[in-house]
This record gives structure tokens, C-alpha cells and sequence, in this order.
């Protein structure tokens, strides 16, 4: 409990099942200290102006 100042969570955002978020962000804040933060990195996979198979191939 409270242990960290800043906790890092990159390219993981997108792999926790929405079930399981809250409980992620809960965890997150427990084990900070009390000024401190957490920032969560992730990307949008969605592309712009993708062909058919791109769009098929994000889909499946």
C-alpha cells in the first residue's frame, strides 16, 4: 500500500478486458502514494483511409 510516487502503464491499456478495468485503476491507486500518479499510454489501432483487407483483417 502506497508505495509508489509515479506508476507507468504503457501499451497494456488495450489488452485489459473492460470487465477488469476498474479493478486495474483501483489497484493502481492503492499501491500509490498519496501524491502520487499514475499515467496510462496507450495507442488507437484504428487506421485512416485502410483498404479492404486491412479493415477485415482488424476486424477478425
Amino acid at each position: 500500500d502506497e508505495t509508489f510516487d509515479f506508476i507507468y502503464v504503457r501499451f497494456m491499456a488495450s489488452e485489459i478486458p473492460d470487465n477488469k478495468f476498474k479493478d486495474i485503476i483501483n489497484e493502481l491507486t492503492r499501491i500509490l502514494k498519496i501524491d502520487g500518479y499514475f499515467e496510462i499510454m496507450d495507442v488507437d489501432v484504428r487506421g485512416c483511409n485502410e483498404g479492404i483487407e486491412t479493415q477485415e483483417f482488424m476486424s477478425s
